[in-house]
């Protein structure tokens, strides 16, 4: 990451909502037998705000 040409080390400083930390440090575990499964992650209560019916949406393909 260091040599990205963009990279500013330190720059990304600003504290994320509890929720959210705890969701992305459940993702990023860098064994996966360790990291919350797909299925458990839209349980998370980072989603709790969201209404119960976005749970049910179907697929859908893009048909361009």
């Amino acid at each position: 990451v260091s040599q990205l040409p963009n990279y500013r080390p330190g720059e990304f400083t600003c504290p994320l909502p509890y929720k959210t930390e705890n969701l992305v440090q459940s993702l990023l575990k860098v064994l996966p037998a360790d990291r919350i499964s797909a299925q458990d992650s839209l349980q998370h209560s980072y989603f709790s705000t969201l209404p119960p019916s976005i749970m049910h949406l179907r697929d859908s393909k893009n048909t361009r």
